[in-house]
């Protein structure tokens, strides 16, 4: 959509995905004023680490920290 490719259905996960196309006029301002707040499901992020977890690896900020990959 934002590339200039058609599309029936976008699903993205972050805000400021949503609110690009907010911006081009491709998604209306109202996109979460809805009882589900615009989410259309729930869904779980898994972590799999080296035994001992060497990096020590908790959250998803760490793993853009220097050394983590």
């Amino acid at each position: 959509m934002a590339a200039g490719l058609k599309a029936d259905l976008v699903a993205l996960s972050l805000d400021p995905d949503i609110n690009l196309l907010v911006g081009k006029g491709l998604v209306p301002k109202t996109w979460s004023a809805n009882s589900h707040k615009g989410i259309v499901s729930d869904s779980v992020v898994v972590f799999v680490v080296r035994d001992g977890n060497p990096k020590h690896i908790k959250v998803g900020g760490d793993l853009v920290k220097p050394g983590s990959r």
